[in-house]
């Protein structure tokens, strides 16, 4: 059984004609224009030799292949998708041959430029092929056994999976626990938050793109909710017990907060009242993004420049924050610190993105500015705030602060809405990219 569609040789043979018909063309500097005037010449050609091929094909001389020429010729065609690959597997960007003998030119061809493999690529590509040969000789061996085989091609997609899931772990420490300080709580249920959900998206969730966990523009909406239930009190000076007993009272608040939002959107999902993402116009996804990006900026700016100032609500707020009547004078450490990683972590962002093309993994440089951060004792050498020290195992589970229901049901819708049309912009934003669809319901 083949499914048809693409062939190596074919592609190759086709490819070879277009290069003779209409060749690159090294004058053409950046003119989008005449670029798009090409590859429309290019595209033409390619149609026009897939039209001949369709108006031409005679099936009466298959009646003349015989199996030693079959196998002959599939024997020379998976030589022909070798030769092809390989230069892609060695990272190698080389020229094409056509006319008499092009095959043996590209090999020569890969053979002098070997000094030059890129050995990234060459790693990916052979720890790719560790895995599918091995699975693909499972599948023929136990192929009376095995009720369907096993996926194999979709472990080829574990490495850049893995790459992503990586950086976007590493991420989330930071993210958590600075997000958890928005929300009025201890750090440490900044992590739990972003580890918790993860594992039940993952069964339920369609949105490939999207990360649950901590949110600004939802930690804020959160911690202003905490702070009219459970206020900061001055008269707590070093009492540990206080503290403790404040500080539980704030994760009950926090907690009954979650399970109510969570409440209703399953009610949400009963009523289908999904059917409400289809109102987010792309100029409304895209305007909601942005204002919550510049929410994000705005709540993490005290925290890049060191200061620590009083928590704003009502209308207004973000504003509010904006507009300091006294500006406390930060630590050079603080306020540098941000810069340098900033200066860090744009340019290879855009090396990531210029280079997406090209790159089997994006570079994790998130990852690396982690690990630099955490690396030097910073609070012994300078002035400088750090959390502290994290607990390693998890607390017990224990019931949420459900009286405080009736409080909390007005903001908690608000909180919902939101966290709900937060994460369907994004998710619809990277599905119409990718070309996926997602389920608003769930």
């Amino acid at each position: 059984m083949r499914l048809p569609g693409t062939f190596a040789v074919v592609s190759l043979m086709t490819g070879s004609v277009v290069e003779q018909l209409v060749p690159a063309q090294p004058q053409i500097n950046g003119s989008s224009l005449e670029a798009a005037d090409l590859e429309d010449q290019r595209i033409a050609v390619a149609s026009a030799v897939a039209l001949l091929s369709g108006l031409i094909m005679l099936g009466v001389l298959s009646t003349y292949l015989s199996e030693s020429v079959v196998k002959a010729f599939t024997s020379a065609a998976a030589f022909h998708v070798a030769v092809s690959q390989l230069q892609s597997m060695l990272g190698l960007r080389l020229p094409r041959h056509s006319g008499n003998f092009a095959l043996f030119k590209t090999l020569a061809s890969v053979l002098e430029n070997l000094p030059q493999t890129n050995m990234a690529e060459l790693l990916i590509s052979l720890v790719c092929l560790a895995v599918l040969v091995p699975i693909k000789e499972i599948n023929h061996h136990y192929r009376t056994r095995l009720r369907t085989p096993i996926p194999v091609e979709i472990l080829t997609w574990l490495l850049g999976d893995s790459v992503a899931g990586l950086t976007v772990g590493v991420l989330h420490i930071p993210q958590g626990m600075a997000f958890a300080l928005l929300t009025s709580v201890a750090p440490v249920f900044g992590l739990y938050t972003s580890f918790f959900p993860v594992l039940l998206y993952l069964l339920l969730g369609t949105g490939r793109h999207v990360s649950t966990g901590t949110f600004a523009v939802v930690s804020l909406m959160t911690g202003s909710v905490v702070e009219q239930l459970v206020p900061a009190q001055p008269q707590i000076n070093g009492s540990s017990l206080e503290a403790a007993d404040l500080e539980d009272q704030r994760i009950a608040v926090a907690s009954a907060v979650a399970l109510l939002s969570g409440l209703i959107m399953v009610c949400m999902f009963v009523l289908q009242l999904g059917v409400l993402s289809t109102y987010l116009s792309e100029s409304v996804v895209k305007a909601f993004t942005s204002a919550a990006a510049f929410h994000v900026a705005v709540s993490q700016l005290q925290s890049m420049l060191g200061l620590r100032l009083p928590r704003h609500s009502g209308n207004f707020a973000l504003f509010k924050h904006l507009c300091w009547r006294t500006f406390p004078r930060p630590t050079w450490l603080n306020s540098s610190s941000p810069w340098c990683v900033s200066r860090v972590l744009v340019p290879i962002k855009e090396i990531n993105h210029h280079y997406r093309t090209r790159l089997r993994t994006p570079i994790p440089v998130e990852i690396l500015t982690v690990r630099h951060a955490v690396t030097p004792p910073l609070h012994h050498s300078y002035t400088t705030a750090v959390y502290g020290s994290v607990t390693d195992v998890f607390p017990s589970p224990r019931m949420p602060a459900l009286h405080v229901f009736p409080d909390i049901v007005a903001d908690t819708v608000a909180i919902t809405f939101v966290g709900y049309a937060v994460s369907v912009s994004l998710a619809t934003i990277y599905a119409d990219k990718h070309a996926y669809s997602i389920h608003p319901n769930q």
